[in-house]
């Protein structure tokens, strides 16, 4: 209709205040009448009568817009703290049956440790919040013995070398398994330290055995089963018919 003003149904935030604020400039100016004022910015007179009544007593501030509090978190911080050397510690230390965090067994873990029920559609947000991500971990053999490793080239490799003074080989040797399976799935785990999930050698499909010596001579003996010492046996006398020389083999 013709005379009329088209005001929008719906308003931000940050509309409504401003249009409060427009209010209380007219109101501080004293040319206009609330009723007036009201008409002016599209709003009921008691509306432009409460703002009056702000403005007289907290000034422009109190009509600016407020922030509307969401609803408390469920987990304070000291819990997040807490949860977060809960999940350094393993899956494993916590009770399940592998090193992988998933987000059901993070929402099982904070319902048992702090009786916070959590979908764990909604745990994405506040893990990645407080330093964690998904990551594709490495894996380490449980066997795996890291002083062993460590002392190894100091004293072990040193005393074998005085070997080739008396015109012996070296032969370095060691085994592996294929097992053809799927790599570990991802993981949950604090961002920027990739995790290694210890791994107990299982049956392989496809074995390996792999003597290499100082001067590039590669040999290698693949068996369709677990390493044992039948296995090793039958690698050393392939090796020494191959041209390696062993003793002690018959």
């Amino acid at each position: 209709m013709e005379g009329n003003v088209w005001r929008p149904t719906h308003l931000t935030p940050e509309q409504m205040e401003e249009r409060r604020l427009v209010a209380a400039t007219l109101l501080r100016q004293g040319q206009l009448s609330q009723a007036d004022i009201a008409r002016r910015v599209g709003v009921s007179r008691a509306s432009v009568c409460r703002w009056a009544a702000t403005l007289a007593q907290e000034g422009p501030r109190g009509l600016e817009a407020r922030p509307i509090p969401g609803p408390s978190p469920r987990l304070d911080e000291k819990a997040w703290t807490r949860l977060g050397r809960l999940l350094d510690r393993g899956a494993v230390a916590a009770g399940f049956a592998t090193e992988r965090w998933t987000l059901e067994r993070i929402a099982a873990l904070i319902e048992r440790e702090f009786g916070v029920h959590y979908h764990p559609r909604y745990l994405e947000r506040p893990l990645k919040a407080h330093g964690f991500s998904v990551q594709r971990p490495a894996t380490r053999a449980k066997e795996r013995d890291e002083l062993v490793i460590a002392v190894w080239p100091k004293q072990d490799w040193v005393a074998l070398k005085k070997a080739r003074r008396e015109h012996r080989t070296l032969v370095l040797w060691d085994e592996t398994g294929h097992s053809f399976r799927i790599r570990p799935g991802t993981t949950w785990a604090r961002r920027g330290l990739t995790p290694v999930l210890r791994r107990v050698s299982k049956r392989r499909e496809v074995s390996s055995i792999v003597a290499i010596t100082p001067d590039g001579r590669l040999y290698a003996r693949h068996f369709r089963t677990s390493i044992s010492s039948r296995c090793v046996i039958q690698a050393l006398r392939f090796f020494r018919h191959a041209g390696l020389s062993v003793t002690g083999i018959p």
